[in-house]
């Protein structure tokens, strides 16, 4: 949702298909680097990680690496914490973030369960 409204006050948009589906862009500057140092993070070779890191560092420069790999790590730790307490979505964020959690497919993911009426449990 904040990359969609983030877009939006700048004046464009995203398509956050692409999130998910790889094969459809999002619309961001230098996504394939982006997503693809996601996955090396989230993998388990340090030399893909270390590679990866390097191509986002040339093309973008050292403070998107920072600012990527502190976006990776906060959103880690925040799904993290929620899942392990059982934090389910609050009403608001439920009704606000229903279209994307639909085109994402992210009511049908196990943490889902977490929040009564959305996931594949109820």
């Amino acid at each position: 949702m904040l990359l969609r409204a983030g877009s939006e006050m700048k004046g464009g948009s995203v398509a956050v298909a692409g999130i998910t589906d790889h094969g459809t862009g999002v619309g961001v500057e230098k996504e394939d680097l982006l997503n693809g140092f996601v996955e090396a993070v989230l993998g388990a070779d340090r030399q893909i990680v270390e590679t990866s890191r390097e191509k986002l560092h040339h093309a973008l420069g050292p403070a998107a690496v920072v600012d990527s790999a502190a976006v990776i790590a906060n959103f880690m730790q925040m799904v993290r914490i929620a899942d392990a307490t059982g934090t389910p979505l609050d009403d608001a964020f439920v009704v606000a973030s229903a279209a994307v959690r639909a085109e994402l497919g992210i009511d049908e993911i196990p943490s889902a369960r977490n929040t009564p009426g959305i996931g594949f449990d109820d």
